[in-house]
């Protein structure tokens, strides 16, 4: 029988519904670039992004849920804040260092917001670990 890690099953799991909460930000980001500037539509991706993301990962860390919901929606929503200032914090300063014209091209935007949300995915996952679902 195999030796089974938690944490693994855990990052696997994590990373398969940022994965998807990603995609959904990502695509409604790219349907607001043309409505308003790829700074706030990034931004309003975030936040739909995160909605998913907290219901996602609480199936992955609490799937039996526990009294503290109301604790832990504040631990994520604080959480998710600081991980929404790193990432568009990413995204900003990746789109200035960028050549021009990956700053206007809609699939070099999202190669750059994807990047972003790669970078900034490991800090996230031991912060939802170890601090929002305990």
């Amino acid at each position: 029988m195999p030796v089974r890690f938690r944490i693994t099953e855990e990052m696997y799991e994590s990373a398969a519904v940022g994965t998807i909460s990603t995609f959904a930000g990502i695509g409604l980001s790219s349907i607001l670039d043309g409505v308003m500037g790829t700074d706030a539509s990034n931004l309003v991706g975030l936040v739909f992004e995160s909605v998913i993301d907290y219901y996602g990962q609480k199936l992955v860390f609490a799937p039996k849920g526990s009294g503290r919901g109301a604790f832990r929606a504040a631990r994520f929503l604080a959480g998710k804040a600081a991980a929404i200032a790193v990432t568009q914090g990413i995204f900003v300063a990746c789109m200035r260092a960028a050549p021009p014209k990956y700053r206007t091209d809609p699939v070099g935007i999202q190669v750059i917001r994807l990047g972003a949300s790669v970078l900034a995915w490991v800090p996230h996952f031991f912060l939802r670990k170890y601090w929002i679902f305990v």
